[in-house]
């Protein structure tokens, strides 16, 4: 469990300091600022830089979610599968944890994002599919781990 929240707290840092970043550096965004990609990770489309406080803002509510997760009562956890009785606080365990690094991945994502757009960057790079790799990942094991139980 420290481990989980030594995570979301890193990424909550780190989403502090680029919203901080991107307040400091807000009069020199260009108002045009790429907001879709192609499959190809190549800016296809254009918005205003208001775009990237929807990105930001995003990105706190997952920081926030991922905090909240750990601390979810067992009734509003919806499991996924018939899990036996005697293995339940294991399951709760496992959606708690798994829901705060899913949380973690997603806010990580967005803040690599609202960092591409505010450099005004034509191309999203590796790192975003790194982070979309981890989002689908975090979800995918915690999955897996919950239908283990079964």
């Amino acid at each position: 469990m420290r481990i989980v929240t030594l995570g979301l707290l890193t990424c909550t840092l780190w989403l502090a300091a680029m919203t901080l970043g991107i307040h400091n550096a807000w009069d020199n965004i260009p108002h045009t600022i790429p907001t879709h990609f192609n499959i190809h990770g190549e800016a296809d489309k254009m918005g205003t830089k208001n775009t990237i406080l929807l990105v930001l803002g995003t990105a706190w509510v997952f920081a926030i979610g991922g905090f909240l997760s750990l601390k979810t009562p067992r009734g509003l956890i919806n499991l996924p599968s018939k899990i036996p009785a005697e293995k339940l606080p294991n399951a709760y365990e496992i959606a708690r944890q798994g829901g705060a690094w899913i949380f973690m991945t997603s806010c990580l994502l967005m803040t690599h994002l609202s960092s591409t757009l505010s450099q005004s960057s034509n191309q999203l790079g590796p790192l975003f599919l790194l982070f979309s790799l981890a989002v689908l990942t975090a979800v995918a094991v915690v999955l897996f781990r919950l239908f283990q139980l079964r």
